[in-house]
């Protein structure tokens, strides 16, 4: 009993300081996530040029289908794990100049993907359809954007840096603390986290109508398009509020923002912050996987008039839950335990290197398009100029030969 009282109370990772820090420390820095986001992304590349020969030619499906659905698996990976390395230069940034340079980054980054993805499709795209039939630009926009917003995940994943770009802003919305703007008054920008939300929410609602088809997205707005299944983009709104809420109990806890300054120095903040991420997506993943199971039980409960009917209504079921993006931020539960192996404040001596690695990763996406389209090309000439007539005849029945 007396040792008991005397056992020195152990120390909760909230109140940790430098001088009492833990010893655990993520062995992940952000570059080893951007590595793997873009290890991933190149995967989701490579997927959406092997699914663009697959709808050229269905017979290819027993040979390439295994690869498309090995490449889309990879696809939801790159946001989370983009957005992940994003926390150690939101918690290490210096001021607005911290901030401007990954709103600068990001945003143009996603500038860059986006006229990217629109020279490859109205050289490349609009060249080979202009080979075959007479058709007008709206036209031709709208075709290749009916086939990208039909391609799954792998089409939706094309620019996540427009994603990004709006993640970074609610978070600078949300935490950063303008000079020239009143304490009495900061509670209107940070009203302005509406602006990215609505963004994000307006995106959904278009891809919905676009695959529901009552409407055409022509492509060059379907490359301004966010990348996020509905529930993920709910696990983020929801991580900007925890950390926030977080931030303010501690401020309240010690009234010490020195104190606080220091805490975030600290390995104990770090894994304290992992910990929180990790159960938010976790809790949005299972959230995510009831949701799509509740869906389909739905469809089929209402739909459902023979026991016989069953199959066929489980995979239409399955079918539009998907489109939908329903089940596809269950990504999240298997980077929920790879959060607690980051750690923010493992940081590099050489930063150069993190301006080189997506340098080096477009330049292979890019080469990636330009030679999977020109094997695509080389390999089914007669096969494609039939197939293209086949395909325009079908969408267009008026457009003349």
């Amino acid at each position: 009993m007396e040792e008991a009282i005397g056992k020195p109370k152990r120390l909760k990772l909230r109140e940790r300081t430098l001088e009492n820090d833990i010893k655990y420390r993520g062995p992940l820095s952000y570059r080893h996530l951007r590595i793997i986001a873009w290890v991933c992304m190149i995967f989701t590349q490579i997927g959406m040029v092997v699914n663009f020969n697959i709808k050229l030619f269905p017979s290819s499906v027993d040979q390439l289908g295994w690869l498309k659905d090995l490449c889309s698996f990879f696809s939801s990976f790159p946001l989370p794990l983009f957005l992940l390395a994003n926390f150690t230069m939101i918690f290490t940034q210096k001021g607005g100049k911290g901030w401007r340079s990954l709103l600068i980054f990001y945003g143009g980054m996603a500038a860059l993907l986006y006229v990217l993805g629109n020279f490859v499709v109205m050289h490349y795209g609009f060249g080979l359809v202009d080979a075959v039939v007479d058709m007008s630009f709206i036209d031709k926009a709208k075709l290749f954007g009916f086939i990208m917003i039909n391609s799954g995940n792998l089409g939706l994943v094309f620019n996540i840096f427009i994603d990004l770009f709006l993640c970074t802003l609610l978070f600078f919305f949300m935490n950063y603390n303008p000079k020239r703007i009143k304490k009495e008054h900061i509670i209107y920008f940070r009203l302005l986290t509406i602006l990215p939300i609505a963004y994000e929410i307006t995106s959904i609602v278009l891809k919905y109508f676009a695959i529901s088809g009552a409407i055409d997205i022509p492509s060059f707005v379907f490359f301004l398009l966010t990348s996020k299944p509905p529930f993920m983009f709910v696990a983020f709104v929801a991580l900007v509020f925890a950390l926030k809420i977080e931030e303010r109990r501690n401020l309240k806890r010690h009234e010490n923002l020195e104190f606080t300054k220091e805490h975030r120095k600290t390995n104990a903040h770090s894994f304290r912050f992992s910990i929180i991420i990790a159960v938010v997506f976790t809790i949005v993943g299972f959230l995510d996987l009831f949701a799509n199971l509740f869906t389909i039980v739905v469809i089929i409960a209402s739909n459902v008039n023979d026991p016989s009917q069953v199959e066929g209504l489980l995979e239409i079921s399955q079918y539009i839950t998907n489109r939908m993006g329903f089940g596809q931020s269950t990504t999240l539960l298997i980077v929920a335990p790879l959060v607690l192996l980051f750690s923010y404040t493992r940081t590099h001596k050489n930063p150069k290197i993190d301006t080189f690695i997506p340098i080096v990763a477009v330049g292979l996406i890019i080469f990636l398009y330009i030679e999977g389209i020109y094997q695509i090309i080389v390999m089914n000439v007669s096969a494609l100029v039939q197939k293209i007539k086949d395909f325009l005849q079908e969408m267009f029945p008026t457009t003349p030969e």
